[in-house]
């Protein structure tokens, strides 16, 4: 097959090399508006030293393959009604309202810290800090199936820039939507059943913190507690960042379309979503929204899985 070459650079070298329809596998090769094919050569290590673009670059970029191997699950999108069930006399929250959720993908699993390693020995990512980094698994030995944590907001913009492909947060309705099996009435990722470490990586009831572990432990270790989708984790283990601000009453931002609240709040305030595996089930409910500031870092038991969109959406990305 010919192909007239036209060469992208990203000008942080973040763009993703993605399988392409060419039959070369691994490399992104995307048809521009002359029907010409256009290659990110932007990992190649030629061009990085030297910024000329040569043959031998574009082989390379060809030859590449992903960054990191992500497994996604597809959540078909509908309508759900997000927060708490309209007779909650809770004040703090506002009634459920109506959210439309367009098809996306989103991560089976929170990142790894070996996933993120990768992208921290590539420059684009910085490590996780902490006061105190034996709490962190970035700075355990052999930690590197378990979920990454101490990471704030930005670390996790800086890794879905990285991995490239449109790959962003989710939003927090999206998240709450396939948290719940697609919108269902459930507590919980599996249903209404009780909270247990049969189900979630949390405080048991003879106050194991963990179910036992003091820590997180590698995904998907509770398969029963799984979405319908086969979703894991999505109830303990690690707090998960979302996209949005955080506003204590959601239909004071959140949009009705699935995108996020782009309106700073107070204290530039980030959503939480899920619990770590120190809390105990009041705290599971998939329901149940927390923040985090928007440059805290350093605190343990605070994870990320990242969405794709479908089809394209129109809300701005983060500044780099």
């Amino acid at each position: 097959m010919n192909f007239r070459i036209a060469v992208l650079i990203h000008v942080h070298c973040l763009l993703s090399v993605l399988a392409c329809s060419s039959g070369v596998s691994g490399a992104r090769v995307d048809t521009d508006s002359d029907g010409g094919v256009a290659v990110d050569v932007s990992r190649a290590a030629d061009v990085k030293d030297s910024g000329i673009v040569t043959v031998d670059a574009v082989s390379e970029a060809l030859d590449a393959g992903p960054r990191v191997e992500l497994d996604w699950v597809r959540i078909e999108g509908g309508q759900f009604l997000m927060g708490p069930d309209p007779m909650d006399d809770d004040d703090y929250w506002d009634p459920a309202f109506e959210v439309t959720i367009p098809t996306f993908d989103l991560m089976r699993t929170e990142v790894t810290v070996s996933a993120f390693a990768m992208c921290v020995d590539s420059g684009a990512c910085d490590p996780p800090i902490a006061d105190e980094p034996r709490f962190c698994t970035f700075s355990q030995a052999d930690s590197g199936g378990l979920p990454v944590d101490c990471v704030g907001w930005h670390d996790a913009q800086d890794f879905a820039r990285w991995v490239g492909g449109g790959t962003r947060l989710p939003t927090d309705s999206e998240w709450e939507y396939a948290a719940r099996g697609r919108g269902k009435d459930w507590k919980y990722s599996w249903g209404d059943e009780e909270a247990t470490c049969d189900r979630a990586i949390m405080r048991d009831a003879d106050d194991r913190y963990g179910c036992g572990r003091n820590g997180p432990w590698p995904p998907c270790s509770r398969p029963a507690g799984n979405t319908p989708e086969g979703l894991c984790d999505m109830m303990g283990n690690v707090y998960e960042l979302v996209e949005d601000y955080f506003h204590p009453n959601t239909t004071a931002c959140v949009p009705i379309d699935g995108s996020p609240c782009l309106e700073p709040a107070e204290y530039s305030m980030r959503v939480l979503r899920s619990a770590l595996w120190a809390v105990g089930p009041e705290l599971l409910e998939a329901r149940n929204r927390t923040w985090t500031g928007e440059w805290q870092v350093g605190f343990s038991g605070v994870g990320f899985r990242l969405a794709r969109p479908v089809a394209p959406r129109s809300w701005r990305r983060p500044p780099d």
